[in-house]
């Protein structure tokens, strides 16, 4: 991978306009050698990895209190190629919908993944690439529909319980674009955990090998974090 990027400031915004286009995304493409080939080596080290459909975009610009993108569809081989590309030279990103779940005695909750996942290890925003059950008949793409799907998926805990803030936290960080929701829980965090645990217990192969509590004042040294989780995580916990 290419020596990680420094996050953008962290944005924040009220409406999201991300539409379906015709077309392949131009980096996937032109580098559809060089992605078959990383691919390749992706599944002989990781074989239950899926090259499965997703959505990844360009033309992604914030105009006033509104974030815009247009969405292609890809496999997930081209996403990792983007990842190790870094963003450096490939005209596209891997946006997607995370949630900062916080609980009521002040903390965020992240997920840390599970060993079989294409990121093992790595503590984050539970949340999602978008895919084809994220369009709307109208072809815009439902972001906080995806937030609220992954959360489910990733945790057992659903969106309709949290009081969910209405504007969306923003970041670029390299190839990822990251569009953080804040759902707020009436439970602690030691509850919230405990949900997560045993939720990821009765999976047959859980995305997540647990979850973790960070609070304000935490050292994060040595954790294996992406630089957009740790910059809006840094931004919540200066107003919890």
């Amino acid at each position: 991978m290419s020596d990680p990027v420094v996050p953008g400031p962290v944005v924040s915004v009220a409406h999201l306009d991300i539409r379906l286009v015709d077309g392949p995304l131009p980096f996937a493409e032109r580098a559809a050698a060089a992605i078959a080939e990383g691919w390749r080596r992706t599944v002989a080290a990781k074989p239950a990895l899926y090259d499965g459909p997703i959505l990844l975009f360009s033309g992604i610009a914030v105009d006033g209190d509104r974030l815009v993108a247009l969405g292609h569809r890809a496999r997930f081989s081209a996403l990792m190629a983007l990842v190790e590309d870094g963003g450096a030279e490939s005209p596209g990103a891997n946006l997607f919908g995370a949630a900062a779940i916080v609980s009521s005695d002040g903390a965020v909750i992240l997920g840390r993944m599970g060993a079989h996942t294409a990121f093992p290890g790595v503590v984050k925003f539970v949340g999602g690439t978008p895919d084809e059950a994220d369009l709307r008949p109208d072809g815009t793409i439902d972001i906080a529909g995806s937030i609220a799907r992954e959360t489910a998926e990733e945790t057992g805990l659903v969106a309709a319980e949290a009081a969910v803030d209405p504007r969306f936290l923003v970041v670029a960080d390299g190839p990822f674009l990251a569009i953080v929701q804040v759902l707020r829980m009436s439970e602690t965090a030691a509850a919230l955990i405990a949900r997560i645990d045993a939720f990821n217990a009765a999976e047959a192969e859980p995305e997540l090998a647990g979850a973790v509590a960070v609070r304000h004042g935490d050292r994060l040294d040595g954790v294996d974090m992406p630089g957009y989780t740790r910059a809006i995580v840094a931004d919540l916990l200066t107003r919890l």
